[in-house]
């Protein structure tokens, strides 16, 4: 087998066709058969699996001509569950070595998720606002948080001791989990926060809003203080 390289790895994103080539020479003219995670593939058992006819040509090496043989298997549509180790198996009957074969992996690509989007939050000042943002993705998304100004433009939220603080927990090879808090919130904080999960594929969002409730204080007049005035 001359291709695929053996223990390669490939890469597409979910949704789009993934497209193989098997090329292998022998004489006779070996016959080729792709295997997934070491069941045979067909497109009788799955609708997204295309192989190609083989195309069989003449290879002129030093010892003389030999067949050169091709066949190409697609996946329509690529999902996730398609990601795993594919093996290109060639069969001429050889009585020393009827076989040979080839593997390599797939890696699918999918877009960010989020599974957990934050929550409207109402708190008085001076407590602290947290926001919580769980996404989903493979590769693992990053995930950014952004504030929604007045005019509708995003003003990046960045750590700032005793201001604003950002942790992040991982949980797998897809999951993260992103917090959010803003310390001693004031009316000002108030406003609209948004949670980006992003990677390499696409990225996607979740808004929420948050309220800063201001206890009710008497400016006027002062505490314990003595009016005077004169009868009529």
């Amino acid at each position: 087998i001359t291709f695929p390289p053996d223990g390669h790895t490939f890469y597409t994103n979910e949704f789009t066709p993934a497209v193989f080539q098997c090329t292998a020479t022998g004489i006779p003219a070996p016959e080729i058969s792709w295997y997934r995670n070491g069941a045979l593939l067909n497109s009788s058992t799955d609708a997204r699996v295309t192989l190609s006819e083989a195309s069989v040509s003449m290879f002129a090496t030093e010892g003389g001509d030999v067949y050169q043989v091709s066949r190409t298997l697609t996946l329509d549509n690529a999902m996730d569950s398609d990601s795993g180790d594919y093996t290109c198996v060639a069969d001429n009957g050889n009585a020393v070595q009827p076989s040979v074969s080839q593997e390599f992996e797939l890696f699918v690509r999918v877009a960010p998720n989020i599974t957990g989007a934050p929550d409207d939050l109402t708190v008085v000042q001076p407590e602290d606002a947290a926001f919580t943002c769980v996404a989903t993705a493979r590769p693992r998304p990053n995930i950014t948080w952004w504030r929604v100004e007045s005019d509708g433009s995003l003003t990046q939220v960045m750590e700032e001791a005793n201001v604003t603080s950002i942790t992040e927990v991982m949980s797998g090879e897809r999951v993260l989990m992103s917090n959010l808090t803003i310390e001693s919130a004031q009316p000002s904080d108030a406003g609209d926060y948004t949670c980006e999960a992003e990677n390499e594929v696409s990225n996607t969002s979740a808004t929420a809003t948050l309220v800063v409730h201001v206890v009710p204080s008497i400016t006027f007049p002062p505490d314990g203080y003595t009016f005077y005035t004169n009868e009529f």
